[in-house]
């Protein structure tokens, strides 16, 4: 019984590899599915968001801020503004970025 060499083990591995990639591209072009930047379920979180709907009436009861994020309004927005440098990104032509408070927010949570 003959036994395979590294090299030709290296050989078979390269080449189920490069099948597989192809396999994968083919597949996607038939199926017509492609990748984006943006899921669809993102698109909408400026205005259907947990962030965009829950805030402004947190910011109308300073009880409920406090027990969403555990610390006072004040506390927040000096938090904010000593990471807002920091926490910006900045936007592209394909997508949006997700603002410093809304990240802070997010972090927090």
């Amino acid at each position: 019984m003959k036994l395979f060499s590294n090299r030709d083990l290296a050989m078979v591995a390269i080449c189920l590899d490069e099948e597989d990639r192809l396999n994968a591209k083919s597949s996607m072009k038939s199926s017509g599915k492609r990748k984006y930047w943006v899921h669809d379920a993102w698109k909408t979180r400026d205005k259907e968001g947990e962030f965009a709907t829950l805030l402004p009436h947190l910011l109308d009861d300073e009880t409920k801020f406090y027990h969403y994020f555990r610390m006072p309004m004040d506390t927040f927005n000096r938090l904010e503004l000593k990471l807002q440098k920091r926490l910006a990104m900045q936007d592209t032509y394909f997508r949006k970025t997700i603002t410093p408070r809304h990240r802070l927010a997010t972090f927090l949570r």
